[in-house]
């Protein structure tokens, strides 16, 4: 709801921007404009319902026609890229809709490549990766997410690494593949932890890394990764993180080889009763959580 609102807010602010700029005679610059209407329509694609997308789709047409005939290539890449993650979004014929936006991402990957614009590639190779995967077509999602993760480590930007990291690490393991999923799960996790990053991003990679593990026959590493992921989480007293940690942790000592019973029984006992206290914590409405009735991973 907070995202939402301030993609509202940033609506309502270029929405203005670009009334001036459409009134006055003092501005003349298409390319200043065009970079307005690509603006809105990135703001708008994130917004929810198909109208604001549809919205989104016309401002992106007028600001690649803008970007056109100025002959501005890097405004017309990244155009195409929005255009791509507006056809990805699209409801209606949804393989349609994502062979639309493989083309247009496919489009904008060749311009950024000419201009050798390395943020503009991992964008782009990113949609596309998204939109193959939508298509089913799953080994050239992979090499395009690849891709993007490559892009992403060049030009330093952390986050989205970890974030195709994750999303790589998810596609694996629903397709069956935790050998694979595990490194990429670890290797987001622990950028995450690098940068200091916690909340729902850490959670989720703890979450991927430990069903890898588990999945590998590894409880072991389940169980060193869920301790060290509550140890960070008491650090920083985030109480959810740390509850969701617990839940790993606990599931690895379930998964981990018999013989353990008693150890197992006291830690589970334990856990059931911590998450029990800081869910009630986090909301004093909610009932007791159990992780015995989370489903299985």
């Amino acid at each position: 709801m907070i995202h939402q609102d301030r993609r509202k807010e940033a609506d309502r602010l270029l929405r203005d921007e670009l009334a001036v700029f459409q009134t006055s005679a003092r501005y003349t610059s298409k390319s200043a404009e065009a970079r307005i209407l690509q603006a809105l329509a990135d703001v708008s694609s994130d917004r929810r319902g198909q109208k604001k997308r549809e919205e989104a789709l016309k401002s992106a047409g007028q600001a690649r026609d803008m970007a056109v005939d100025e002959a501005d290539k890097g405004l017309e890449a990244s155009t195409l890229a929005v255009m791509a993650k507006i056809f990805i979004k699209f409801k209606g014929d949804r393989k349609a809709c994502n062979k639309e936006g493989h083309r247009l991402a496919t489009k904008a990957l060749e311009l950024f490549d000419e201009m050798q614009d390395v943020r503009g590639q991992a964008i782009a190779s990113q949609h596309s990766a998204v939109a193959q995967c939508n298509l089913q077509q799953f080994v050239p999602a992979l090499q395009s997410l690849q891709a993007a993760i490559s892009f992403w480590r060049k030009s330093e930007d952390a986050m989205n690494e970890a974030h195709c990291l994750v999303m790589m690490a998810e596609w694996l393991l629903h397709w069956n593949q935790p050998t694979r999923a595990g490194p990429a799960a670890d290797q987001a996790l622990a950028l995450y932890n690098s940068h200091g990053v916690g909340g729902q991003r850490a959670t989720k990679a703890l979450q991927l890394a430990v069903r890898a593990q588990i999945s590998n026959g590894e409880p072991w590493r389940a169980i060193w990764t869920s301790e060290d992921a509550v140890a960070r989480s008491r650090e920083k007293k985030d109480q959810r993180s740390e509850a969701q940690a617990l839940l790993c942790l606990a599931e690895g000592y379930t998964c981990s080889p018999s013989g353990r019973e008693q150890q197992e029984a006291r830690l589970c006992a334990s856990v059931e009763v911590r998450v029990k206290v800081l869910s009630r914590a986090i909301d004093p409405m909610s009932d007791a959580y159990s992780w015995q009735n989370k489903k299985s991973w």
